[in-house]
């Protein structure tokens, strides 16, 4: 069993905060341990008249790139996950929840991301929105088919690999049933 034998520095902000810790592992050894503490992630994949839906391109500036990604952002800790899917999804589709035919989780324990360096746990939701809705401005979104050759496009387009890991959950859940 790790043991922290103390931490020396802990930098907080809004978004994240960092500990340089001293640790003492399993076999004795004092090591110098970083890590991360911030909120979970969700990510809501949209399925509007049998097309997965994306928001226009987004800068990122981790990567100095705008990219395509699903909807999603930080579940607050007072939060229910599946309740930040529904407010990501009016944030960034403005898509109001009465228009949302189903929400359902690909998973519900959360998956770690980074467990070495990070508590957080990354949420997923499968949006179906629903028929009647009409997107007001086409150009501000991208969409591909549910199809193998749609999944394998927008494969090509999407490099985060929280993304992927959504797109792909949902393909073989979807595909194995």
């Amino acid at each position: 069993m790790w043991k922290t034998i103390n931490c020396f520095v802990t930098i907080q902000s809004q978004w994240v905060t960092i500990f340089g810790e001293n640790i003492l592992d399993s076999n004795g050894n004092q090591l110098e341990y970083w890590r991360i503490e911030k909120d979970d992630s969700v990510i809501v994949f949209p399925l509007h008249k049998n097309r997965i839906i994306l928001p226009r391109q987004f800068y990122r500036h981790g990567i100095h790139a705008a990219t395509f990604d699903f909807p999603g952002g930080r579940n607050p800790k007072e939060a229910e996950p599946k309740e930040t899917a529904f407010v990501i999804l009016e944030r960034e589709l403005h898509i109001k929840r009465s228009l949302i035919h189903t929400m359902h989780a690909l998973n519900t324990e959360g998956w770690p991301i980074n467990s070495s360096f990070s508590n957080q746990k990354l949420y997923g939701f499968v949006a179906e929105i629903s028929e009647s809705f009409e997107f007001p401005d086409e150009t501000q979104i991208q969409s591909f088919p549910t199809d193998s050759e749609g999944v394998r496009k927008l494969l090509a387009k999407i490099f985060c690999l929280q993304c992927r890991t959504i797109l792909l959950e949902w393909f073989f859940q979807t595909n194995l049933r």
